[in-house]
């Protein structure tokens, strides 16, 4: 059987790879391209090193985080970063 024989339920069946999230390799990138570490952007924000750590894998973390490691990285680079950063739209404790 060739790929023209197939239905596109033999396809749907078929396992794929998830797609990176581009916004993590884009700050990976950025923080390479800086010589930066997870552990500087969490000191210079004054937020857990967690919290720079989830923006690395993709994870959402607080509109309020994501405000203050872009701060410090405006402090830290040149330009600053201005890439994605995965925010969580849900409620959080105070």
């Amino acid at each position: 059987m060739d790929n023209h024989d197939k239905s596109f339920t033999d396809y749907a069946s078929e396992v794929t790879q998830p797609l990176p999230n581009l916004g993590a390799l884009t700050f990976q990138l950025f923080l390479a391209k800086h010589g930066l570490t997870i552990l500087d952007v969490a000191l210079a924000a004054q937020v857990r090193l967690l919290v720079v750590w989830k923006i690395t894998c993709g994870k959402p973390i607080k509109p309020v985080q994501a405000q203050q490691v872009r701060n410090a990285l405006l402090r830290l680079t040149p330009s600053g970063y201005r890439g994605q950063i995965l925010v969580d739209q849900g409620t959080f404790p105070a």
